[in-house]
């Protein structure tokens, strides 16, 4: 988590202010010795915060980089794309098959309340 208002640097703690805008990143590792099927990555949303379901721009809330690849960004609604967030239903990025060995981020923002 970093505070994006306060230029936080990431860590495993940390905090707000009403109004401060927190970002949360989960980073996941296939470190097993073959491909994993029907990877989901899901969060909560951390009480007393509200989704920011534009964070990465115009109703684009999800953020996720594979690390052997460039980032996309995925639309905060339940839709065709892997991607989806909510207040109330959280974070959901389908990874379907994930290869050995293949790692990445999934990252949302939300405003302090």
């Amino acid at each position: 988590m970093r505070n994006v208002t306060r230029t936080t640097a990431f860590g495993t703690s940390g905090g707000g202010y009403p109004g401060d805008r927190l970002e949360y990143c989960l980073t996941y590792l296939n470190d097993g010795d073959g491909p994993l099927n029907g990877v989901n990555l899901t969060d909560s949303i951390p009480a007393n915060t509200a989704v920011l379901t534009g964070a990465y721009g115009a109703g684009l809330g999800v953020q996720f980089t594979p690390a052997s690849g460039a980032a996309v960004t995925y639309s905060s609604a339940a839709d065709a794309d892997a991607g989806r967030i909510s207040q109330a239903g959280g974070l959901l990025v389908a990874l379907g098959t994930v290869a050995q060995g293949a790692s990445g981020t999934a990252c949302f923002q939300v405003s302090v309340r």
